[in-house]
């Protein structure tokens, strides 16, 4: 069941521009951070709703920090890690820009997750990953 739903999902996914996210839902700050990660995986970010564009925005149902579903990618407003020493608030930033990459990559059809647990794809990704 649940390939089933990555494999409809992936060829609907077909219809939404997988390179260009449309982050208004999120405040200032993220999506300032949300554009630097965009910067890195390649792809661009718009500030203005249009349709067959990726709409990115809070919350993530039933997965801990994101979620890819159909044109819309979930991130949760907090994350209970520590990256940085002391520093809760780095800490959320610099996950948050992980979890935006881990997740453009599903969008851009990147299903699988990698085994190697120093890769932004690992199934729960490190702080800072290698690659």
């Amino acid at each position: 069941m649940k390939l089933t739903v990555i494999a409809i999902t992936a060829l609907l996914s077909g219809c939404i521009a997988p390179n260009v996210f449309y982050i208004g839902l999120l405040s200032e700050h993220d999506q300032s951070i949300f554009a630097d990660a965009a910067a890195i995986e390649g792809v661009e970010v718009i500030d203005w709703p249009a349709p067959g564009f990726w709409f990115v925005k809070y919350g993530s149902p039933a997965h801990s920090a994101g979620v890819t579903s159909l044109g819309v990618i979930f991130i949760k407003h907090t994350f209970n890690v520590s990256c940085v020493a002391n520093d809760p608030k780095a800490s959320r930033d610099i996950y948050f820009a992980v979890i935006a990459r881990h997740e453009i990559q599903h969008a851009q059809g990147n299903l699988a997750h990698s085994g190697n647990p120093d890769s932004v794809m690992h199934a729960t990704p490190p702080c800072y990953p290698t690659d």
